[in-house]
């Protein structure tokens, strides 16, 4: 039972009481003056009653006719385009959608979007409930190409394809010192140089800032020309090539003794003035015993002997 169907049960309610009203007027107006009031207001009031019913049953009607007109029913998908405000419900999604002048938007729902569309490059759009998005398809034969010629749109998708002509080096040049024999198969090497290819001795070069020796020839042999031992008391032999050798004495200022003989060092180095032959103050001992642990022996002491008497 729809809402405007109760609206009019409750103006027909009205009705009656206005007639119950009414009746009971008669009845009162052939007793006293007061019930006659009470009839009038009973009356008055009744027929407010049924002025407000009245009302609100054509405002009922009135919407029960809009939504009538708006919704247009259950579809598994949405039917064509249509006034807006127009309603269906999808029996796909279990959604009810609107129409809003220009595409079917989804009814209730916490989410914010509501319109999923595709730009270049996508199809499957617009998508208001669910749907699938894919790349679209392009012009370019799917397969394999060799030397490809392709062409790219802005969205990075090879929009067309071809099979194209090997390539290959066709020039190389060389910035000196580089050279090359140009050509497609070019031979790539350093320039020469003014430098004679060979051996040199005592070498006079010049080198490049590329690092390559731009000239060369033969030097004169060089060697020590002076040598000087300063104070040392050596003296070096006059050779300038070959080995340097040296004579003399080395002086006590330089690490030496300054002599060449030992009598001679001790004396420069204040030493012991000659060979040791004895301890001065010592006693010559003619009888000495040696006590072992298996027993006791005379001792001659040598001459020239050192004995140490530990007692």
């Amino acid at each position: 039972m729809g809402c405007h169907d109760v609206t009019k049960r409750e103006l027909n309610n009205a009705k009656d009481a206005i007639n119950r009203a009414l009746y009971k007027a008669c009845e009162c107006a052939s007793e006293s003056c007061e019930c006659r009031d009470v009839a009038v207001q009973a009356q008055i009031a009744a027929q407010a009653s049924a002025e407000s019913a009245s009302s609100d049953a054509n405002q009922s009607e009135a919407i029960w006719n809009d939504f009538q007109t708006r919704y247009l029913g259950a579809f598994p998908s949405a039917p064509p385009p249509a006034t807006t405000g127009a309603l269906y419900f999808n029996t796909t999604s279990n959604n009810f959608f609107v129409w809003n002048g220009s595409s079917w938007q989804v009814v209730s729902g916490s989410g914010t979007v509501t319109n999923v569309a595709t730009g270049t490059g996508l199809t499957g759009g617009p998508i208001v409930a669910t749907g699938t998005i894919s790349l679209a398809n392009t012009t370019v034969t799917p397969g394999n190409y060799t030397n490809t010629n392709l062409t790219v749109d802005a969205q990075g998708r090879i929009t067309a394809a071809t099979n194209g002509t090997a390539g290959g080096v066709t020039s190389v040049t060389g910035t000196s010192p580089i050279v090359s024999s140009g050509g497609t198969t070019p031979a790539i090497s350093l320039a020469n140089t003014t430098v004679t290819p060979g051996s040199y001795t005592n070498t006079n070069l010049t080198v490049d800032s590329q690092g390559r020796i731009t000239s060369a020839s033969n030097g004169t042999a060089g060697g020590v020309t002076t040598f000087s031992a300063g104070t040392t008391g050596l003296t070096p032999n006059t050779a300038t090539t070959g080995a340097i050798t040296l004579a003399g004495t080395l002086a006590l200022a330089n690490g030496g003794t300054g002599s060449t003989t030992a009598s001679g060092a001790r004396t420069n180095l204040s030493a012991v003035g000659s060979d040791i032959t004895g301890i001065g103050g010592a006693t010559q001992l003619t009888n000495m015993m040696q006590i072992t642990s298996a027993g006791y022996s005379a001792i001659t002491p040598n001459a020239n002997t050192l004995y140490i008497i530990v007692g």
